[in-house]
Parts: structure tokens; sequence; C-alpha cells
């Protein structure tokens, strides 16, 4: 009895979701590329500045050189909130009134030519790959 209980108390605690999801490292330099470096994000514009998006999953996102981002999520609206790069990886932030938003934009490789943003929503742990859009 005692072995049965160790046994589900390891696969329980398996379960659970780590906040920084497998991806490969890249450099700083490696996410430059999408960042708009000028202009900030109170002045954004998703049809002219970098953005992030998926079709499939209605987001877009925009990254700034003064650590802000702006968002727009059909579902939600939209808005702003700060990034800033951890352990070879974007972690964006936003304060909304009814939960806080937390993304990271991860790479799937050295270069951060591929690009994935990872989440967590009503429907659990989500990872999806994003297009850069307007790229100069």
């Amino acid at each position: 009895m005692k072995k049965l209980c160790v046994i589900c108390l390891l696969l329980l605690g398996s379960c659970g979701q780590s906040r920084s999801p497998q991806h490969t490292k890249a450099p700083f330099n490696a996410y430059q590329k999408i960042i708009n470096f000028d202009k900030t994000s109170k002045d954004s514009n998703l049809n002219s500045d970098i953005a992030l998006s998926n079709k499939k999953y209605p987001m877009a996102v925009s990254l700034y050189e003064d650590g802000t981002w702006y968002y727009d999520l059909p579902t939600l609206g939209d808005g702003h909130g700060t990034w800033k790069f951890v352990d070879g990886r974007l972690e964006l932030v936003a304060k909304r009134n009814l939960f806080d938003m937390k993304i990271d934009v991860l790479s799937e490789d050295e270069a951060a030519s591929e690009l994935s943003l990872s989440f967590i929503d009503r429907f659990g742990p989500q990872r999806i790959k994003v297009q850069i859009l307007n790229l100069k």
C-alpha cells in the first residue's frame, strides 16, 4: 500500500507545468531582429511594426526597445506590458484586470529563426509557432 501511495504522489508531482518549457537558448542578439527600435508600445501599429503573429490562435505581439510590448488578442482585447531577456528567452508580462498575462518567446534554434510563444490559457499550457511580420 505504501508503494502505491508513493507512486501516486510521484505521478501527480510530475504533472505540473514548469514556467520555462524546453527550448534552445538563443543569445539576446538573435532576438534583436524582432524588436522595434524606433518606437514605443504607446504608438504601436501592427500593420507596420515588426510583430509576431499566429492566425490559427489569433494573436499578435510587438516588442519595443524600451522594454515594453503591445498585444492584440481578438477575444481579450489589446494592451501593453513589459518584457525582459531571461535565460535564452524573452519573458513578456502584462497586468490585466482579471489576470496577469505571462508569455515566453522561445527560439527553436540558436539563431532564433523559428519562434514560438508559450503561455497558459483556459485550456492549459500552449505553445504556438509564430510568424514574424513586417521584418525590415
